[in-house]
This record gives C-alpha cells, structure tokens and sequence, in this order.
C-alpha cells in the first residue's frame, strides 16, 4: 500500500453559530471551513485503502462522544460535500437527551461512516480497577458491534487520558486502532493514532495551522503536549479544565 501523510482532527459538539458556549463547541460555520478545506481528502478508518488514491495529505475527521450534533448538523454537511468521517461513542449515552439514537447511528454507519467506542460510560479509565477497564472496553465494543452487525476496531480514549497499559488492553479487547489527545501527523493504517484537537477557542487562523502541519507547527506541538501532560499531572485534571475554561473564556 502507498501511505501518504493523514492529519488526524478531533472535534466534539457543532452548535449554531452565536450558541457557542463549552469549550469544545464549533461554531457550525468553522466546521464549514475546515470541511471546505478537506474536501475531496477526507477517510474514515474503515476506507483507508481511499489513501491509496489520494495525492499528498489526507485528513481524517473524528468526533468523540456522540453528540446529537454528529447526526443532525455533521452528518449532512458531510454528505453535502462528500466527505467520510469517524464517530466515538459512549455506548451508554446512545439515545440520551442530547445524543445520537441508535437508528442514527446505524444510518451513519450504513452510508460509509466510521463508528467505534469511546467506552461505555465515559470515565477517566487510568482511575479505574483493571477489570473496569477491560469491561469498559469490551461491553462497549460488543454492543456496538450487536446494534451495527459488522466489527468495531477502533477506540478513543474519553478525556484524552491514557498511558501504555491502557493502550495495550485496548489493542487486546479486539481494536486495531487507538486514538489518543496526542498531536502529531501519521500515516494509516496506524495501530497507535495522534489526533490534533479543534475547540471553540480557536480562531480560523489558528485552525488553519492546523490543517498545514508544516514542520514548525509539529514543533509547537510538541511542546503543547509535554507542556499541557506537564501542568495536569501538578494540578490535577478537574483543576487543569477550570483554568483553561477560565483562561479561554468559556464557561
């Protein structure tokens, strides 16, 4: 297989623009732009071999939780501009308040779309017994694969928060793939997946640097990451997420 560079992005909530108020929402006419700009590049996790076809860079769209948004506002835009993505859900969130139903994510999934676990409750898996961790990623992998009737190799982390253990129980219950809040560049398939978050403090400027990836900004980011690991680890995660709440003037 001929592998080309992927920048993987990981979003969350779209909300209408003005309706912004977490600091993971995306203003939907952000969304438009980012799609705008990969048009024509974009996979999901199940059509890597599409890479095979692609000049230069490709982008992978992920969006962790399962927002009722990945439907309602996500969904046709993607199909407007025929771009593929990959959706994270929190099994037990399905057909919440808020959040996709399972009609819709077999709809998703059915026109070409990515599904894989995001867990099945959604907690910090470091904090959690061994035998928690492995049932958090197994039950949530095996309902989804009952609801969809078709394998599910992929996992995002929920928070980001990880470590090498962890990673390796995931590869163990059965995932190909493991995504994590790492920046970085890669190339599919990829067992071990850096994802470069877009949040609503952003600017499209910023967003845009993003979608370049040229070698400085792979730099900055690395200094991010060992930066922000850093300031979590001494304040604490529920600390860390007040101050940057409070830093970006998000509520």
């Amino acid at each position: 297989m001929i592998r080309h560079s992927t920048i993987p992005l990981v979003l969350h909530k779209i909300v209408q623009d003005g309706a912004g108020r977490q600091f993971e929402d995306i203003e939907i006419s952000m969304f438009q732009k980012i799609l705008e700009t990969c048009q024509g590049r974009c996979l999901s996790l199940d059509k890597v071999n599409i890479c095979q076809r692609l000049p230069g860079k490709s982008f992978l769209l992920t969006f962790d939780d399962g927002f009722s948004s990945d439907y309602e506002s996500v969904f046709p835009l993607l199909q407007q501009m025929d771009c593929l993505a990959t959706f994270f859900l929190t099994t037990d969130n399905v057909g919440a308040n808020g959040f996709v139903s399972w009609a819709q994510v077999r709809e998703l999934h059915n026109a070409g779309m990515t599904i894989g676990s995001h867990s099945r409750t959604h907690p910090d898996m470091r904090c959690l017994t061994l035998s928690r961790q492995r049932e958090e990623l197994l039950s949530s992998r095996l309902c989804l694969e009952d609801k969809l009737g078709s394998a599910v190799t992929a996992f995002s982390f929920p928070f980001g928060r990880f470590d090498m253990d962890l990673v390796r129980l995931a590869w163990d219950a059965g995932y190909h793939t493991v995504g994590t809040s790492l920046h970085g560049v890669t190339q599919l398939p990829s067992s071990l997946l850096p994802r470069n978050s877009i949040n609503g403090s952003m600017t499209w400027e910023s967003v845009s640097q993003i979608l370049k990836a040229v070698p400085l900004t792979r730099v900055k980011w690395l200094v991010e990451d060992v930066t922000k690991n850093s300031f979590r680890a001494i304040t604490g995660d529920s600390m860390y997420r007040t101050l940057r709440d409070i830093l970006t003037n998000r509520k």
